[in-house]
């Protein structure tokens, strides 16, 4: 239940509503300039802090971010301006939240940035419309031995109905805080509306990737394991990939959220290895079941001594730890058959299969 605190001073004709999704509102403050304006936000800002309730004898605070955007007569459309108070909300975020934040037009500002603003509020819009689509790419045994199991991979839908590629949202994702509710929506999508069709598959097994953001969080065990207890998929099927470039702020929580995962019957898998600074101590830090060779030594490694000789390596450091190792972009026949001759125990990559939607998959299983 939310409580509504007390109404800070409003115009006439001022209004207030809610969007979409779930822990966000909206206010519209007519015939204010901006200092009025945030005389306005500010004693909201002050009420919010001051509001506590008690659950189950403990006391709660709220918080709240706010972001401002003027409205003129030359101002675009109502989403453009929808999506200006997204990045102004997401700034007060990043600022140490109950606070606001007004969007500024940026004047020269980079262009790479403002480009990654704009994609955060664009992937929060996606979340609330449902606009992410999953698909699967097969992960085969180097050796030849019967193996099924797939990674899932996340594609966001533009407003205009376009596939979006990982690499176009991920950066925005994890510099503006969204990564932890694509991890939730993947994880839903697959635990709840796919697990009755994924579980009939036998021996199958999934791949699913997992953010630092989650692995920092300790309020992410809690939700995977509710999933968990209410899908009919079990958790000996599921791998956790953690991308060996994540930059993981707390080794000690991530460490113990990884520990839970494993006692529930997850496998663990270092994604990415080899071309992070965190490459080693990640492994020092985490027991893995699989080492994934970062894909640009892969792509290489029958053309190049270099390559090769990384390759070999990581497969016979994992080896050694106990975990089996898979090679991603694994692009051709000559790379498998070089890959097989160097030991690796899986492979990933388009000479096996492009990455198909979980539909297609789930249908001709």
């Amino acid at each position: 239940m939310r409580r509504r605190p007390a109404d800070p001073p409003r115009g006439r004709r001022d209004r207030s509503g809610r969007p979409s999704w779930g822990d966000e509102f909206a206010i519209i403050l007519f015939n204010r300039g901006v200092e009025a304006a945030k005389e306005v936000i500010g004693h909201l800002v002050d009420a919010l802090q001051a509001m506590q309730f008690p659950w189950e004898n403990r006391i709660f605070r709220v918080s709240g971010s706010i972001g401002m955007v003027g409205v003129t007569p030359l101002s675009e459309s109502r989403g453009q301006l929808m999506r200006y108070a997204d990045i102004a909300c997401y700034a007060a975020k990043r600022a140490g939240r109950n606070r606001y934040s007004v969007y500024e037009a940026p004047a020269g500002a980079n262009p790479e940035r403002q480009r990654e603003l704009l994609m955060a509020a664009d992937l929060r819009e996606a979340l609330a419309d449902g606009r992410f689509r999953l698909f699967a790419q097969t992960i085969i045994s180097a050796r030849g031995d019967t193996y099924r199991h797939y990674e899932l991979l996340l594609r966001m839908v533009d407003r205009e109905g376009n596939l979006v590629q990982p690499s176009h949202f991920i950066p925005a994702a994890e510099h503006y805080d969204v990564m932890a509710d694509l991890d939730r929506w993947v994880l839903s999508q697959m635990l709840t509306k796919h697990a009755k069709a994924l579980a009939r598959i036998p021996d199958l097994s999934i791949s699913v990737n997992l953010s630092a953001n989650s692995l920092n969080d300790t309020r992410f065990f809690p939700f995977f394991l509710d999933l968990i207890e209410r899908s009919t998929l079990p958790p000996e099927r599921l791998t956790i990939e953690v991308t060996e470039t994540a930059v993981i702020n707390n080794i000690s929580i991530a460490s113990r959220t990884l520990e839970q995962l494993r006692d529930l019957g997850c496998k663990i898998a270092l994604d990415d290895f080899g071309v992070g600074v965190g490459s080693f101590t990640y492994l020092r830090s985490f027991k893995v079941d699989f080492v994934k060779i970062e894909g640009s030594f892969v792509r290489n490694v029958n053309k190049s001594r270099i390559e090769s000789v990384i390759v070999q390596s990581i497969n016979n450091i994992a080896h050694e730890l106990g975990a089996k190792t898979i090679a991603e972009f694994v692009e051709d026949d000559d790379i498998l058959r070089t890959i097989q001759m160097l030991g690796v125990d899986y492979a990933q990559g388009y000479a096996i299969s492009k990455p198909t939607p979980l539909e297609d998959v789930l249908e001709r299983a």
